[in-house]
């Protein structure tokens, strides 16, 4: 994990309001992010009085489904500027007792134990060995816990459309002078996450495609 980069990213999406935006139904490019948020939410089940931890929170977009479930909720993530922004559009969540936030990377910060589910959509993929960050998830949770992580499959039909398609942009970004920003991340095979989860503990694992 590249650390400064996936900072500096996180840091200026959340700036320019682009990662907020991603949400939002008026946005064409939001489809895939509201469908898997969707996916997500009903793989965790309810979150009435759960305690939910949401690993690389952004800009919140889980926040009001355990909040409407009296959860309690606990945003990480590595980016400061992400968490103002939900300070920003929820004022109330800096004064709730239902609600917590923890700045930093997940490697290294405190995480609350005996938690009844953790959530991290776009987030394990950035880690160079995501096994052991899902190890250290499973002895955070109780032993009926839940972990739901979302990451990129190689062998989707879009993955394999972009290795395919890779020389042609980078000609094209090379032509308009245009960089991509985003730091890189790892491509997983179903067997490989399942493989995953397994040694670290987890024995009821399901396996669901939220995009085409």
């Amino acid at each position: 994990m590249d650390y400064d980069a996936v900072l500096e990213y996180f840091n200026k999406a959340a700036s320019d309001g682009r990662w907020g935006s991603l949400y939002n139904r008026d946005n064409p490019d939001s489809y895939s992010f509201i469908a898997r948020l969707k996916k997500a939410v009903q793989l965790a089940g309810p979150f009435n009085n759960k305690r939910v931890l949401d690993l690389g929170c952004g800009t919140g977009a889980l926040m009001p489904f355990v909040l409407e479930s009296n959860g309690y909720y606990t945003g990480l993530d590595v980016s400061g500027r992400m968490l103002d922004e939900i300070k920003k559009t929820y004022p109330k969540s800096s004064h709730s007792s239902n609600i917590s936030f923890i700045c930093g990377d997940a490697r290294q910060v405190q995480l609350p134990s005996e938690l009844d589910i953790i959530i991290g959509l776009g987030f394990i993929e950035y880690f160079d060995k995501p096994q052991d960050m899902i190890k250290i998830f499973h002895d955070k949770l109780k032993n009926n816990g839940s972990l739901v992580l979302s990451f990129p499959n190689f062998y989707s039909l879009d993955s394999i459309l972009v290795r395919l398609t890779a020389p042609f942009r980078f000609l094209a970004r090379t032509a308009l002078g245009k960089a991509v920003d985003q730091p890189p991340r790892q491509l997983w095979s179903v067997k490989a996450s399942k493989e995953a989860f397994l040694k670290a503990g987890f024995r009821n694992i399901k396996i669901a495609n939220y995009n085409v």
